[in-house]
């Protein structure tokens, strides 16, 4: 959510908060590659919300919520180099969750 705020404030703004503190300016490459794992991660960050719900999850959210994830990653198209992070993801949710999708 951090990171989408700065996407959503802009490069320009960014830059210029950056400048005041006398830190070295974010570059476009930068802001760029922040878009793509803002995209990348949007359906990890929705399903966390959903999950950590006190009031709003139960056990049947779990599964059905990791397969929506999964379909959503493998449908992505992404820029190259977020892809080690799609395939990450990717990997250890089937990893993580194997044993409830292999169990009929």
């Amino acid at each position: 959510m951090a990171l989408n705020r700065i996407i959503t404030v802009g490069l320009e703004k960014v830059r210029y908060c950056q400048q005041q503190i006398g830190l070295a300016c974010i570059t476009e490459a930068e802001m760029t590659f922040l878009k793509s794992y803002v995209h990348v991660m949007k359906p990890v960050s929705i399903a966390m919300d959903l999950l950590q719900s006190e009031q709003e999850c139960c056990i049947g959210h779990v599964i059905p919520t990791i397969m929506g994830i999964q379909q959503k990653l493998k449908s992505m198209t992404v820029d190259p180099a977020v892809n080690p992070l799609v395939t990450a993801l990717s990997n250890g949710l089937s990893t993580r969750f194997k044993d409830m999708f292999d169990d009929d």
